[in-house]
């Protein structure tokens, strides 16, 4: 199903005013929340493959050696490009997925709020750095004025907390984005680059539905650790509502570029030690 128009625009009609300050007064509610329990914990939360790294160090540690020791430097290079790849394709440990790659949550489980929590690691030299990643929300609610609806939101939030920006919200009113938040960081919404895709075969099927690609700069003071978090709240009525995430890619990768970096300087040696032989 299409997503363009699903969910009909954000702030639009009369209850706009009200419906910014329902924004609010429920991201300031859910601050509360992930604040108190320092987000070390989360209802549903996937665990990142432990095996990457390890995986990555080889990868990198075949590229220094052989672009040293061989003569066919790009076959070797792109030897550690799949070697890269490869260690990439296992992003989640485990998650309620509801489709191949996707993490899915639903409303009616008990808990009022449920999180999906993707680490990242934002290296401070690399410029340009963005969030890439697909969501989308379904619900067979209705705009009601007054009353706080079921949403999902998207959060990147640093290892001590001090930096929070909300990226996004969405609800049967359709989606906000960068909405404020009091506390957190200002983020500009036209700086958030959005197509909307088709909302995958998910169980239920809802009334109103949405989808998005989306690309997001990292504001310069998310560096090192940091957490994006995808947070459904039910509002613990008998109306059904989901959310659902893909992975989420850091472009550029930073492992891409500190491969081609050392590739480079193992060309580089190799040509130093062939006019030394």
């Amino acid at each position: 199903m299409a997503a363009s128009g699903a969910l009909g625009g954000p702030l639009e009609g009369v209850w706009g005013p009200q419906r910014t300050g329902l924004f609010i007064q429920r991201n300031q509610a859910r601050a509360g929340v992930t604040v108190a329990r320092g987000r070390a914990c989360s209802t549903n939360s996937n665990m990142v493959d432990s095996h990457r790294p390890v995986r990555e160090n080889v990868a990198f540690a075949v590229l220094a050696f052989w672009g040293v020791r061989c003569r066919v430097f790009w076959f070797n290079f792109l030897l550690v490009v799949l070697l890269h790849c490869s260690a990439g394709e296992q992003v989640f440990g485990q998650g309620n997925l509801g489709a191949p790659g996707l993490t899915v949550l639903r409303t009616g489980l008990g808990p009022t709020l449920q999180t999906s929590v993707q680490p990242l690691f934002v290296p401070d030299n690399v410029l340009g750095l963005e969030l890439q990643f697909e969501f989308g929300f379904g619900t067979d609610e209705l705009l009601t004025p007054g009353e706080i609806s079921d949403s999902f939101t998207v959060t990147l939030q640093d290892a001590s907390a001090a930096n929070t920006v909300v990226l996004l919200t969405a609800d049967a009113g359709g989606v906000i984005w960068a909405p404020p938040t009091p506390g957190g960081l200002v983020l500009a919404p036209e700086s958030i680059a959005r197509v909307p895709v088709s909302f995958p075969s998910l169980d239920p099927i809802l009334a109103r539905q949405t989808a998005y690609a989306v690309a997001v700069p990292i504001p310069p003071v998310f560096t090192g650790t940091v957490s994006l978090y995808f947070d459904l709240f039910d509002n613990l009525n008998a109306t059904r509502s989901l959310g659902w995430h893909s992975a989420v890619a850091l472009v550029p990768e930073p492992r891409v570029c500190t491969a081609l970096c050392v590739g480079l300087v193992a060309a580089f040696l190799q040509r130093i030690l062939r006019r030394m032989n």
